[in-house]
Formats: C-alpha cells, sequence, structure tokens
C-alpha cells in the first residue's frame, strides 16, 4: 500500500510540473510620437524629412524563449511567427509556456540558418507566405515597401527586402529583454509582453543612417540588408508586461 500511495503521489507531482500556460507577445507599432499602421495611406515623416506611405510591412520573429527564476531557458518548440504590421494590434500567443514564473524573453528577428535550408516547409515558413526568395537565398526576414516623395523616380516607390543566413551575410539579430518584475505564466491567467516596435529606426538611427531616396531598392543579401538588420535590432522596445 505504501508503494502504490508513493507513486500516486509522484505522478500528481508529474502532472503539476507539466501543466501549461499562456503568453502573449504584443506588438505596438510606432513612427516616431504616431502609432504606426502599413495602410498605404497615411504619411510619416522621417527625421530626415523624408516623407513615407507604407504599403507592407511584415517580419520575422522566431525561437522566443522564456528565462526561468532559476536561470534556465524554456524554448517554444517550431517557433516562427510573421508579424504583419498591415493588421491592427498584431499579437504572438505563447501558448505551450510550463507554469512558473519568467525573468527575461529572448527571441530573433529572421529564421535561422538550419530552416532556410531545410526545404519545402509549412506554417509561418510555408514559401505560400510570399516571405522566400529561393533555396539559395532563403527567406525574407523583412519586407518594407511603399513610397516616398523624395525620391527622383516617377513612381517614387522604395522596395527593402532584408534577409541573409550565410555566415558572411547573415541578417538574424538576437535580441533579450529584461522584464523587470516577475512574468507568472499559468493556466487560469493571461500575461502579457508589451513591445514597441519603432518603424523610423529602420532608416533614421544612430547606428546606421539610412536615406531612403538613397536605397531605394533592396532585393538580396549583402552589406546594405546587414545594415538595415543592425538597423531593425534597435526597433524593439519592452514596454511593460501584465499578469
Amino acid at each position: 500500500m505504501l508503494v502504490i500511495s508513493a507513486c500516486h503521489k509522484h505522478d500528481v507531482d508529474d502532472d503539476h510540473n507539466n501543466t501549461k500556460g499562456s503568453v502573449t507577445l504584443k506588438m505596438d507599432h510606432q513612427f516616431l510620437t504616431q502609432s504606426f499602421r502599413a495602410d498605404s495611406v497615411t504619411i510619416y515623416t522621417l527625421p530626415n524629412g523624408e516623407s513615407l506611405k507604407f504599403t507592407q510591412f511584415k517580419y520575422y520573429i522566431s525561437n522566443i524563449q522564456l528565462k526561468a527564476k532559476n536561470g534556465t531557458w524554456w524554448a517554444q518548440p517550431e517557433s516562427y511567427h510573421i508579424v504583419d504590421a498591415g493588421k491592427t494590434a498584431p499579437v504572438i500567443v505563447i501558448s505551450d509556456a510550463p507554469t512558473g514564473e519568467y525573468t527575461d524573453i529572448k527571441f530573433n528577428f529572421g529564421v535561422d540558418s538550419t530552416r532556410n535550408v531545410s526545404g519545402a516547409q509549412e506554417g509561418a515558413l510555408s514559401p505560400s507566405n510570399d516571405m522566400f526568395w529561393s533555396w539559395n537565398s532563403g527567406y525574407i526576414f523583412i519586407k518594407s515597401e511603399g513610397s516616398c516623395e523624395q525620391i527622383a523616380d516617377d513612381n517614387k516607390t522604395f522596395i527593402h527586402h532584408v534577409g541573409g543566413f550565410r555566415p558572411e551575410n547573415s541578417a538574424v539579430r538576437e535580441m533579450t529583454f529584461n522584464f523587470g518584475q516577475d512574468l507568472r505564466a499559468r493556466p487560469d491567467g493571461a500575461p502579457s509582453v508589451h513591445m514597441h516596435i519603432q518603424v523610423d529606426k529602420m532608416y533614421q538611427n544612430t547606428v546606421h543612417p539610412i536615406n531612403v531616396k538613397d536605397m531605394v531598392r533592396l532585393h538580396m543579401p549583402g552589406e546594405n540588408a546587414l545594415k538595415l538588420a543592425d538597423n531593425i535590432a534597435n526597433m524593439f522596445v519592452l514596454d511593460h508586461i501584465h499578469n
């Protein structure tokens, strides 16, 4: 009887340790002091005076991890997400986080090299999402498209597709943020992490100041893609969390 009782208690403890909580990552896009949405209509003005309209602004967030209070990291399985700033209040739902308290979040901008060379895939990595160049060049990590009044061409359009997974041209950028307080994942709660994505910093940035009128087209990995990737890593700011 004692053996049976001990085994039963062990099973209950295992069940408790395997409970899951849901955490929502809310992506609040901004352009300087304005709320941002790629709606093809709104005019956004950079500090250098360039006037932009965005027809598309979407990108990959991948390899999301949460740091527990004991210092260990939990990694979300199959963690690949497309964030579309053409939609209202885009969110990423992390539905399978083990219950517990977390102090940090970490994720990548872009898609890791392994998945870039893994053949046809599904979900967010499906080529049908139109975020893929070719099996040689890999995934497009971000698509920023629109028009700029200062461009000399008659159609005024710009197209910036940033990517690159090979070591010399890797545009993948890892970012880590501390919550400043404990985030509590639990089955009966809905904690959220609120990120501010400052779109203007993709171009007017102290890292690599970019004039859109001078970089009208970008369709491949290389030096300019790396500059924009550095800028993009500075777009993301953790604003606050809710438990």
